[in-house]
């Protein structure tokens, strides 16, 4: 049985960890989360809306143990008090909407939980390596067209599954898809997808990648703009071209002029989606 001293100072280093904030993807191995349930195994990946832990679920096994999941934390650096509530709200949503979620291109959730004064969400856990890390290490000019199409069935079916339920992803780029060894994609990183409302002029949070995002969604998103989005995310996957997205002209090489494996049908699709 526990001394009343050892009660109380174990009281107190609860309180001072309570206060003490390591800061957004910088929790240590081994460092627990609610409870114990979650044990951080390192940090794989920051952005400029929080960072992702890979984690141990201790409530949930497999064949060979408790499951690996992603933990999702969101970040407050330099909030004023205003932005951090508006910060959690659309955390808030984005777990939400995630959680209505179910297909096989888009991670699920399991939990959602704020301790130490910051918000929490698990999701499955994707072992691979984003689209982007994917075109950084693949020799040559651009991807294999084989891969390429492969990705873009993916990517339409997971976007047509999204617009039949009014929701814009609105960020769509190299860095947001996840890519398994076996060519299997997800779509990442949904803290900005809303869902469409016919007639309204502008979008409540004006958000997205310069570069990837349509001429029109500095205005309203439609779900054309995640069509737009796709179009640069294949055309920089087969060409390597960036010109049009860093100068913000949206015009753009013919992709056969840029990698003459590219076939005809396939190039006119590209110059469809990128049109304005």
């Amino acid at each position: 049985m526990p001394r009343p001293l050892d009660t109380y100072l174990d009281a107190i280093k609860k309180w001072f960890a309570s206060l003490y904030d390591r800061g957004t993807g910088r929790l240590p191995a081994n460092e627990t989360l609610q409870q114990g349930r979650y044990i951080i195994s390192k940090t794989i990946g920051r952005g400029g809306m929080g960072a992702v832990y890979l984690a141990i679920d201790n409530n949930r096994s497999g064949p060979n143990g408790p499951l690996p999941v992603a933990i999702k934390e969101l970040s407050q650096a330099r909030l004023n008090d205003a932005e951090r509530r508006e910060a959690r709200e659309l955390f808030r949503q984005e777990i939400e909407l995630l959680k209505s979620l179910s297909h096989p291109n888009i991670p699920c959730v399991y939990d959602s939980f704020e301790e130490r004064g910051r918000s929490y969400m698990v999701m499955q856990y994707i072992q691979g390596e984003t689209l982007q890390e994917r075109l950084k290490r693949s020799p040559g000019y651009a991807l294999p067209v084989k891969d390429v199409l492969l990705y873009g069935v993916q990517l339409c079916d997971a976007l047509e599954y999204l617009h039949r339920q009014n929701i814009i992803f609105r960020d769509l780029k190299p860095s947001n898809i996840m890519v398994q060894h076996n060519g299997h994609i997800y779509l990442i990183d949904f803290g900005i997808a809303r869902h469409f409302k016919p007639g309204k002029q502008f979008d409540t949070y004006a958000f997205g990648t310069p570069g990837y995002i349509s001429p029109e969604q500095w205005g309203q998103t439609t779900p054309r703009s995640d069509l737009y989005s796709l179009g640069v995310t294949l055309h920089e996957c087969l060409t390597r071209e960036k010109s049009g997205m860093l100068s913000k002209s949206f015009q753009f090489t013919r992709a056969s002029d840029l990698n003459w494996e590219v076939p005809p049908q396939l190039e006119a699709l590209l110059e469809k989606l990128l049109q304005k």
